[in-house]
């Protein structure tokens, strides 16, 4: 079971994930549909540049998408990571499935660059990642926390659009990925909660404008508009 966060806390870990949350306006991430019933999602790659980084004495491929964090697993290859955040309801089941992708491959003569602690001197490898012949993450798109934003009920998705096999070097580079995330409950509004506010939170209420919080959430949440507010 997620465990339920609150506004200061989830914005803490969209960090952590390394996922940077969508606006409205980026044009990587587009509504197809969305209502009661889910969202269906397509994510269409900005564009991505290989570049080389050298570590003690071994040179090795990187793939960068601007503006995007990475996966920061230690030891494991670090890979471009899409991060954004959608309303759901507030009760039933929330699942997630990949219904279409289109991609590249490209071959490499170095391996990815590990996701190491900052400035050390050498690459720590995941043997067992590194030594397996299959694409690394595995997943094109995966649910992340789910919380609150006060009193909205949210989801974090995560995007992978770079797959890596770093026995036969090969990338996949994911031109778009279709997400179809499905509300088990179509009755369920995806209106705020009935959750009690904490006296900390109300306090917070009283010097926080409501449509500052509003923007707040119109620039946050993919599917802003579909929501019963």
């Amino acid at each position: 079971m997620k465990k339920l966060i609150y506004l200061t806390l989830m914005v803490s870990m969209i960090f952590v994930f390394s996922a940077l949350p969508s606006l409205a306006s980026d044009p990587d991430l587009q509504i197809v549909r969305s209502d009661t019933s889910g969202v269906t999602i397509e994510y269409i790659l900005p564009g991505y540049t290989l570049s080389e980084k050298k570590i003690g004495d071994t040179v090795y491929d990187e793939v960068i998408i601007i503006d995007y964090g990475h996966i920061k697993e230690k030891g494991r290859p670090q890979l471009p990571l899409r991060g954004t955040m959608i309303g759901i309801p507030e009760k039933g089941k929330v699942t997630l499935k990949v219904t279409g992708s289109d991609y590249q491959t490209i071959h490499l003569k170095k391996d990815i660059i590990s996701a190491d602690l900052p400035n050390l001197p050498l690459q720590v490898k995941d043997e067992k990642t590194y030594g397996t012949n299959a694409f690394y993450p595995g997943s094109l798109a995966t649910e992340g926390f789910t919380g609150y934003m006060r009193d909205q009920k949210v989801m974090q998705l995560l995007f992978y659009p770079v797959q890596y096999n770093p026995v036969t070097r090969e990338v996949r580079i994911y031109k778009h990925i279709s997400v179809e995330v499905t509300f088990d409950n179509s009755l369920t509004s995806l209106s705020k909660s009935n959750r009690k506010l904490s006296k900390e939170e109300r306090a917070d209420s009283k010097t926080s404008p409501a449509n500052a919080y509003e923007k707040l959430l119109k620039d946050t949440l993919l599917n802003y508009d579909s929501l019963q507010r």
